[in-house]
């Protein structure tokens, strides 16, 4: 509110102190200046939406930073003329066709190269930089070019629990003969599908992807503040079975099933016997599936904890994380900018809970333990941060965001290869 007083009354010292012959004001009389003031609405509402758009369709760089002037100036002239239409009875721009035609045409083109651009051109005509696209909002996952994406393979806990197995939907095939790796588990599984497409790409692995939020695979309780009995996860328990029934059967030798729930969040905040039991639970269900799994001569893999962070979530595009001309990085919002925990008091918060999955890897056979920890935080650092250079790697306290997931490949894919029936790579 105060800012916007105080521009208003700078507005108007500088109308009444400017005179219209000497000075800055000779200039602002100028015809062309005037000629911007006339379309300067105009050019408001059309210039960011270009460019916005521009980045996620075609991309902002040297190449396309021509083209988009010519939109926005051509935009806006469109829309002076349509407005001085409206205002006066008559467009003032001569030359661009009959209104009452040409308006509804071009309305028309755009909504078909709009659905085109999230069809059959999807991708097609970017020319911007990959590592800047960062994709739409926080929660907005795919692998490129199949039907893996959040719309298909990610529920809400309260979500009614759908009757068609989407299996295979939510399956990533390279080609019938790799191994397939089975991602299960709460939302940290629905974060990790950057890495799939990676996976994917390494002509190793088939990938698939399963996630339902705040529920963990396979299912056990108590949880920390007894967030198992709340209403919002009472599907959590029949989601679990039904996931591990349907998925049993399609399982080959050499496939891994990879679990990836907070585990730190179910567990910490339980003590004395509510911790016993929560962990006699989990062991038992982990022995149970690894027991199945072997049956089939598939592998079961558990990732462990990584680093947390007391951080808000960033609402909305990642992309307004990313330093930009015209938003360097002082100027990104407060939930964007690093934040610093101590790399030592992290391990001593997950020690309990890692030496705890220790122990039951080493006593349930076919299963392991992947440890991802270094990757996000690496040894050497005094403290993990959300950051890793320009790269923002988280998008809340404890979900990666693209560029954090991927940190993960090096060190899964050398896992991987250590895992029995697992193929080794080309020479």
């Amino acid at each position: 509110m105060g800012t916007t007083l105080g521009i208003t009354a700078l507005t108007v010292a500088l109308l009444i102190l400017l005179g219209p012959s000497a000075g800055i004001g000779r200039w602002l009389c100028h015809p062309l200046s005037l000629a911007i003031g006339m379309v300067s609405y105009s050019l408001y509402l059309w210039h960011w939406p270009v460019i916005v758009l521009a980045r996620w369709t075609v991309g902002f760089n040297a190449l396309t930073v021509l083209p988009v002037l010519v939109v926005i100036t051509l935009c806006t002239a469109l829309s002076y003329r349509l407005e001085c239409l409206f205002r006066y009875g008559h467009p003032v721009l001569p030359g661009l066709g009959r209104p009452g035609l040409a308006y509804p045409a071009m309305t028309a083109l755009v909504a078909v190269f709009s659905v085109a651009l999230q069809g059959p051109l999807m991708g097609r005509l970017f020319a911007g930089e990959p590592s800047h696209a960062v994709g739409g909002t926080m929660n907005m996952k795919r692998i490129s070019g199949t039907s893996v994406d959040t719309v298909h393979c990610f529920q809400e806990p309260n979500e009614p629990i759908r009757a068609e197995d989407r299996t295979g939907l939510c399956l990533a095939k390279g080609g019938k003969e790799r191994p397939t790796l089975y991602f299960e588990g709460d939302s940290l599984t629905h974060m990790l599908i950057p890495l799939g497409e990676k996976l994917l790409a390494s002509g190793r692995f088939n990938v698939a992807f399963q996630a339902r939020g705040g529920c963990p695979v396979p299912y056990f309780s108590p949880w920390s503040d007894g967030r198992h009995a709340l209403k919002r996860y009472r599907l959590c328990q029949p989601y679990a079975k039904g996931r591990l029934q349907d998925l049993l059967p399609r399982l080959s030798p050499g496939d891994q099933l990879i679990l990836v729930s907070n585990l730190a969040g179910y567990f910490n905040g339980l003590q004395g016997k509510q911790r016993l039991q929560a962990e006699s639970a989990y062991a038992e269900a982990i022995r149970s599936l690894a027991a199945s799994l072997r049956q089939r001569g598939a592998g079961l893999v558990i990732v462990a904890p990584m680093p947390s962070f007391p951080t808000n979530q960033v609402n909305g595009p990642l992309t307004l994380c990313q330093r930009e001309w015209f938003r360097p990085a002082w100027a990104t919002a407060p939930q964007c900018r690093p934040i610093l925990v101590s790399r030592q008091g992290q391990v001593e918060h997950l020690g309990p809970l890692d030496h705890f999955l220790e122990r039951l890897v080493a006593t349930s056979p076919g299963t392991a333990l992947f440890r991802a920890f270094d990757s996000i935080c690496p040894p050497g650092g005094a403290s993990c941060s959300t950051y890793r250079g320009d790269d923002l790697l988280y998008s809340d306290g404890i979900h990666l965001t693209n560029a954090g997931a991927l940190l993960l490949y090096p060190r899964l894919m050398a896992f991987l290869e250590r895992q029995p029936g697992v193929e080794p790579p080309p020479s």
